[in-house]
C-alpha cells in the first residue's frame, strides 16, 4: 500500500504527500530537474527518470493587429510578434 510520494528538484525535496500532483510557486527561466517516488512501510520506491523543464513567464502582449478585408468571406489578419522570445504558437 502507498503511503504517499516525495517529490524532489535536483536532490532537494519539495513536495511529500499523498496527492498524485503537486503545484509550487516557480521562479521564471529555472531548469527544474524533477524526479518522484512513493513510499510505502518499507521505504521508497526507485525513482522516476528525472524530467528537466524549464519555467518561463507568460509572453507579452500581441499589441499590434490588423485585419483587411480581401474578398467577401474571407479576412487577413496581420500582427508584429511580441518581444524576442521564440513563439511556439498563435491563438486567433
Amino acid at each position: 500500500m502507498i503511503l504517499g510520494y516525495v517529490l524532489q528538484d535536483d536532490g532537494e525535496e519539495i513536495y511529500s504527500g499523498l496527492e498524485t500532483q503537486a503545484i509550487f510557486e516557480a521562479d521564471e527561466e529555472k531548469v527544474y530537474k524533477l524526479r518522484v517516488a512513493a513510499r510505502n512501510i518499507y521505504g521508497l520506491s526507485k525513482w522516476s527518470e528525472v524530467l528537466a523543464i524549464k519555467a518561463g513567464a507568460i509572453p507579452p502582449e500581441v499589441s499590434t493587429i490588423e485585419s483587411s478585408n480581401i474578398a467577401n468571406n474571407r479576412i487577413e489578419i496581420t500582427w508584429i510578434k511580441p518581444g524576442k522570445d521564440e513563439i511556439e504558437e498563435y491563438e486567433v
